[in-house]
């Protein structure tokens, strides 16, 4: 499967979950999650379009390494992940495979299912709330179609919408402004 997802920073996430209430969204849970995000690139700098990153996540007493493809674009990517018994053989696996540990997101996130779509609504520590609207498809043909209808479904909800970027993304822009709270030395 495909993740197709859009996130957005928002001013007030209280309103936004009680308008997910109104549309009689179902409330999947909140989870906490810590991720360890991994690149080829040297901490501080940027991660290149159209390569793998690599995530250590940490949910809720479980933790799983992933492999995602970085499109920032296409606002699509191919994701796989397993879970692991313990954090450190993650960071061996990825160490091995010449990855580098570039930024840790720390957030916490409720979920909802509705309409067809995943939202999710992140505090996100050094960077503040954000919605994200995901929705899985079969096919690359599918990925626009799909994203185009995320776009409209958070529109319907926030109206005008500028879209984020990945949050890793945003922390290692933050770290480069001299926030030495959000990201890696």
């Amino acid at each position: 499967m495909i993740e197709v997802e859009i996130r957005a920073k928002l001013d007030n996430p209280e309103l936004f979950v009680e308008e997910m209430r109104n549309r009689n969204a179902e409330f999947l849970g909140e989870l906490i999650q810590n991720d360890s995000i991994y690149s080829f690139e040297k901490p501080g700098d940027p991660i290149k379009e159209n390569t793998i990153m690599g995530r250590i996540r940490e949910e809720n007493g479980k933790v799983k390494v992933e492999f995602k493809e970085v499109c920032r674009e296409r606002g699509a990517a191919l994701e796989v992940n397993t879970n692991i018994s313990e954090r450190v053989f993650g960071e061996r696996l990825l160490s091995k495979l010449g990855l580098n540990n570039v930024c840790e997101i720390n957030k916490t996130r409720n979920m909802f299912s509705v309409d067809g779509f995943n939202v999710c609504v992140d505090h996100v520590r050094g960077l503040g709330d954000f919605v994200e609207v995901e929705k899985m498809v079969g096919t690359d043909e599918e990925t626009e179609k799909a994203k185009e209808s995320c776009i409209r479904f958070l529109r319907d909800i926030i109206g005008d919408v500028k879209l984020e970027r990945p949050y890793g993304d945003l922390l290692l822009e933050a770290r480069k402004n001299g926030d030495k709270r959000v990201c890696l030395d």
